[in-house]
């Protein structure tokens, strides 16, 4: 999704955030920082990396109305050209400052940055980075003198130990967001009361949703001992849907892993009810996301786990698994079993 190849800082403003609530100051910055090629390699790995593996971006939110968000108001006021970058910057240092009262709230130095020349989807975008490190490192710092080298521990900021950053993009309707944030515990703080944002319900949200509903759905209502199909068939049925489809449509899933005209019905009934408690629409035709490939293989079972303590492991998508395991169930024992078939052991 990102490609920060040609990026580079354009400007940047770094201001301390205490905790408001333990009487700690906040400190705001009277210039940019002074940049040169080193420190901006680091920066940009500071800023950048962890953004790397983000998927789904968020939007500006309020209740009641659009205009009483504040970080969406500096932010639309800098990009009409209304506020300088060090305005921009005071103003949502003083913003976190003001949202910092719960006593877990670790202070941090705050960066806000431009950043020109970030692609995402092979699109070019200048953007704004909110990036907040709040550990820092201790170092051995070596200094020569003429007749030897001293020693000191100097404390700073790892390159590494980026903990919550936020990218706002411009868009046609106002701007997206992707997030950052090392402790979930912190995402209410950061995301609701310093940001006020909410996901976007775009393709990749809705294929998320999707495909967690279908999980969920497979694991309540196609339990071994109900269905006939073993879980590798319910397993590849799944995986091969996703993989092989531009689209979604709970009519044409249901089909394609066969369920019985009953467990349709109770598949379509499961889609509203999870429909209604996450806000999201699932049930009409809508684009999949093909990003979200491994996600799905992370969820699917990939271990079968019997009840005497024997774990079977199948790849998905493997012609071999559907061909060579048969599952079957004896009368005289009482039990299921699998049957494998192979040519010699490795």
């Amino acid at each position: 999704m990102f490609d920060f190849t040609h990026a580079y800082i354009k400007e940047s403003f770094a201001n301390f955030i205490g905790n408001k609530a333990r009487n700690e100051e906040i400190f705001l910055s009277s210039s940019p920082l002074t940049h040169d090629q080193t420190l901006d390699k680091h920066l940009m790995h500071l800023f950048l990396d962890a953004f790397l593996s983000t998927q789904g971006s968020f939007v500006f939110h309020h209740e009641e109305d659009i205009n009483l968000n504040e970080a969406y108001i500096h932010t639309d006021e800098y990009f009409a050209g209304k506020y300088s970058l060090h305005s921009l910057a005071n103003k949502l240092s003083k913003l976190l400052y003001r949202v910092s009262t719960h006593p877990n709230i670790l202070s941090g130095e705050l960066f806000i940055t431009r950043i020109n020349d970030i692609r995402i989807n092979k699109k070019q975008h200048d953007i704004i980075g909110i990036f907040k490190s709040e550990q820092k490192k201790n170092l051995i710092h070596l200094e020569q003198s003429d007749t030897k080298l001293n020693a000191k521990v100097i404390s700073g900021i790892s390159p590494d130990a980026l903990d919550k950053g936020a990218i706002i993009v411009p868009a046609n309707a106002g701007y997206r967001i992707f997030i950052f944030n090392r402790k979930k515990a912190d995402s209410i703080y950061w995301n609701e009361s310093f940001l006020g944002c909410i996901p976007e319900k775009d393709t990749f949200l809705k294929t998320k949703h999707c495909i967690d509903a279908c999980l969920q759905f497979h694991k309540k209502h196609l339990t071994p001992s109900e269905n006939p199909k073993s879980s590798i068939e319910i397993n590849n049925s799944i995986y091969q849907y996703f993989n092989e489809n531009k689209k979604f449509s709970s009519s044409d899933f249901a089909e394609s892993i066969g369920l019985t005209k009953a467990q349709t019905s109770e598949f379509h009934d499961h889609i509203e009810r999870y429909e209604s408690k996450n806000n999201i629409k699932l049930s009409s035709t809508f684009k999949l996301d093909s990003t979200l490939d491994k996600k799905l293989q992370s969820k699917l079972k990939k271990n079968l786990k019997l009840d005497n303590s024997i774990e079977i492991k199948i790849p998905l998508n493997e012609d071999s698994a559907k061909k060579n395991i048969e599952k079957g169930y004896d009368n005289s024992r009482k039990m299921s079993y699998y049957k494998i078939y192979f040519h010699e052991e490795s």
